[in-house]
């Protein structure tokens, strides 16, 4: 599994592309995968994904995204928890464009 950040945000696995549909998706997948395994609060995901253009509910939003966000990663070993204070994304910092490019 590669999840590029820098650029497309996209997940391969070989030469497919996993489908991350809508943009706000992606952007709330970004959020998260820019540190695997870290606890990124739910008001940080919100703020980031929407600033002050929010939505009419944004946090049952951004919960119908992050169920999509599990259906996706979980056929590819990845996943979204929810973790004391918001939520995370697990996946092998390697697998990140973005923490390789870090190091």
């Amino acid at each position: 599994m590669e999840i590029r950040l820098l650029g497309k945000v996209e997940v391969r696995v070989g030469d497919s592309v996993l489908d991350v549909d809508s943009s706000k998706q992606r952007l709330v997948f970004a959020v998260l995968a820019a540190t695997p395994g870290q606890v990124v609060p739910l008001e940080v995901l919100i703020d980031r994904v929407w600033g002050e253009d929010l939505p009419a509910r944004p946090a049952a939003t951004l919960y119908a995204y992050l169920s999509q966000l599990r259906g996706v990663l979980s056929t590819v070993g990845g996943s979204v928890v929810r973790r004391s204070g918001g939520y995370a994304c697990e996946v092998p910092p390697e697998c990140v464009d973005v923490s390789r490019s870090a190091n």
